[in-house]
C-alpha cells in the first residue's frame, strides 16, 4: 500500500505513452490510410523481435536487481548491437529492392524502437533506486514531445515516415542528459577506460551473460508478432492495418500492467537474494499472486470497455467503419487479458532466471499459433476473426504454462525449504 501513489503516478505516465501511440496511428490512418498503417504495422512486427533481443528486459532485471552485468557493460553492448543491426536492415531492405516508401518507414520504425529501448536503463536504474516518480516524469515527458511532434509534422503535411524520424531525434534529445546524470557517477566509480582489448572481453563476456535472455525476449516480440505475419501471408496489408489499430486496445492494457509489473519489482531483487530461501519464497509467491490478480483486473476493465465502446473510439478516432469491429476487437481482449496474466506470471519467472522453460513455452506456444489460425482459417472463418482466435489459443496456452511454472517453482519450493 506504501508504493500505491507512486504507482498510480507511474500508471499515469505509461497510460500517456499508450496515448501517444493512438495519436501516431490516428494520425497515419486519417492522413494515409489503413494500406500505411499496414506497412507501419508490418515494420513494427519485423523489428520488434530484435529491437526486443537487444533490451534482453533491462528496464526488469535492472530494476528488480537481477542483472548478471554492470548497468554500463549491458548498455556498452546494447549500442554495438544496434549499430550493427542497423547495418543488417540496409543490406536486407538492398537486397530484396524493397520500394523506397517502405524501405523508408522500416528505417524509422527502427530508429525509433531503438531510440526508444535506450530509456531501459535509466528507468531501470531509477526503479532500483526507488524513483518511481522520476521515472514518470520521464514518460510524461516523453508523450507529450512525441503527439505535439506528431501533431504538428502531419498537419503541416510530411508522412510518416519523416514524423517517425523526428520523433526519434527529439527522443535522443531528451535521452543525453538522462543518460549522462544516470551514468556520470557510475563512469567515476567503475573507472571506465577505453582500453580495446579489456573492452571487447566485457562485451563478449556480457553478451554471454545475457545470451539466454535476449533470446527469452526475442521469441516473445516474434510470438506478439506472429498475428501480423499470418495476415499479411494470408490475408492483406490493410487487415494488418486493423490489426495493427486493434492491438492499440491491447497495448493500453499493457501499459497499467507494465507499471505494476515494475512495483512488484523493486522489492523481488533483495527477496531472490535473501540468505532464508524459505521466507524469500514466501515473499515472492505473496508478490505473485498480487501480482497476477492485478493483472487480471486489468485485462478483465479493459474487455469491457473495448467491447462496449470499441466501435465509437474506431469510427471518431481512427475513421474505421466496420460491421465486425467489436466481435473483432472482443476476441483480441480476449487475448489480451490471458496476456496480461501471462506476462505477469513469467515477470517472476524472469526474477528466478527460469529461462530455459519461458523459451521452450514460447516455442509451444507459436506451434499452437499457426496451427489454430490454419485450422480457423480452413473451416471458412475471416483471416482476421481466425487470427484473433489464435491469438486467444496462444494467450491462454502461455497464461496456463507461466502460471504453472509459478506455481511449482516458486510455492512448491517454499515446501522443499521447510
Amino acid at each position: 500500500m506504501r508504493n500505491l501513489p507512486e504507482t498510480a503516478f507511474l500508471a499515469l505516465s505509461n497510460i500517456s505513452i499508450a496515448f501517444a501511440s493512438w495519436v501516431l496511428v490516428a494520425l497515419i490512418a486519417r492522413s494515409e490510410g489503413l494500406y500505411q498503417v499496414g506497412v507501419y504495422g508490418l515494420a513494427l512486427a519485423v523489428f520488434a523481435p530484435i529491437v526486443f533481443a537487444l533490451a534482453a528486459d533491462a528496464r526488469l532485471r535492472i530494476g528488480s536487481g537481477t542483472n548478471q552485468s554492470s548497468v554500463f557493460e549491458m548498455f556498452s553492448l546494447r549500442l554495438v548491437l544496434q549499430l550493427v543491426a542497423l547495418v543488417v536492415v540496409v543490406l536486407i531492405v538492398s537486397i530484396f529492392k524493397v520500394s523506397g516508401d517502405v524501405v523508408s518507414m522500416m528505417l524509422a520504425v527502427f530508429c525509433m524502437r531503438a531510440a526508444e529501448s535506450n530509456f531501459d536503463f535509466i528507468y531501470g536504474q531509477w526503479v532500483a533506486e526507488k524513483q518511481l516518480k522520476r521515472v514518470a516524469k520521464s514518460q510524461l515527458l516523453r508523450s507529450a514531445t512525441s503527439v505535439v511532434v506528431a501533431g504538428v509534422m502531419m498537419t503541416i503535411g510530411f508522412g510518416a515516415a519523416v514524423t517517425l524520424f523526428a520523433i526519434t531525434l527529439c527522443q535522443l534529445a531528451l535521452l543525453a542528459p538522462s543518460l549522462s546524470a544516470c551514468f556520470g557517477s557510475m563512469w567515476q566509480a567503475e573507472g571506465v577506460h577505453f582500453s580495446p582489448g579489456k573492452s571487447i572481453a566485457k562485451l563478449v563476456r556480457t553478451f554471454l551473460l545475457e545470451f539466454r535472455v535476449s533470446v527469452y525476449s526475442a521469441l516473445s516480440a516474434l510470438n506478439g508478432s506472429m498475428p501480423r505475419y499470418l495476415l499479411a501471408a494470408i490475408g492483406s496489408v490493410e487487415s494488418v492495418g486493423l490489426l495493427t489499430i486493434y492491438l492499440q486496445f491491447f497495448a493500453a492494457g499493457t501499459t497499467l500492467s507494465t507499471a505494476v509489473n515494475l512495483a512488484y519489482s523493486r522489492n523481488v531483487g533483495a527477496d531472490v537474494k535473501a540468505a532464508n530461501k524459505a521466507a524469500a519464497g514466501k515473499k515472492i509467491g505473496a508478490a505473485a499472486r498480487g501480482l497476477i490478480f492485478s493483472s487480471f483486473m486489468i485485462g478483465v476493465f479493459m474487455l469491457l470497455g473495448c467491447v462496449l465502446f470499441a466501435p465509437f473510439v474506431l469510427d471518431v478516432i481512427f475513421t474505421v467503419d466496420r460491421s465486425a469491429a467489436r466481435l473483432e476487437v472482443g476476441l483480441v481482449m480476449v487475448a489480451a487479458l490471458f496476456a496480461y496474466v501471462g506476462v505477469s506470471a513469467s515477470s517472476i519467472l524472469l526474477y528466478l532466471r527460469e529461462v530455459k522453460l519461458l523459451v521452450v513455452w514460447l516455442v509451444a506456444a507459436m506451434v499452437v499459433l499457426i496451427t489454430s489460425y490454419l485450422c480457423a482459417i480452413s473451416v471458412g472463418y475471416a483471416p482476421l476473426v481466425a487470427v484473433s482466435m489464435a491469438m486467444i489459443a496462444n494467450r491462454l496456452f502461455l497464461a496456463c504454462m507461466n502460471l504453472f511454472g509459478c506455481r511449482f517453482y516458486v510455492i512448491s519450493n517454499v515446501k522443499c525449504t521447510r
